[in-house]
């Protein structure tokens, strides 16, 4: 008789998910504006950066929210089938010593 083990129908997420969720926005705002003065500063207005400075600029500051999407918000529901012989043969580690199952 096979084992039918099932998913949660959403995941436990972590604390630094959610924080990043959060920041990521004001993360985005504060780089662009960093960037933007520390460049003018620099002898590089606005109005003078090439394509590639403005490129790189809007792609390190979307990075956060890059990940935060391509996080999965939720598992795949379902539930996966094993055999006795597949549970059976699994390593069992406890407190640093492996065992056979």
């Amino acid at each position: 008789m096979p084992m039918t083990i099932v998913r949660p129908s959403r995941p436990a997420l972590s604390r630094a998910r959610k924080w990043l969720g959060y920041l990521c926005i004001p993360f985005c705002i504060a780089f662009l504006v960093a960037a933007d003065s520390l460049l003018t500063a620099n002898g590089m207005p606005p109005g003078e950066r090439p394509g590639v400075v403005r490129v790189a600029m809007i792609a390190i500051a979307l990075i956060p929210v890059a990940v935060v999407v391509a996080t999965p918000a939720l598992p795949v529901i379902g539930g996966h089938t094993y055999d006795w012989d597949k549970v059976a043969s699994l390593n069992v580690v406890v407190e640093g010593w492996r065992y056979w199952g």
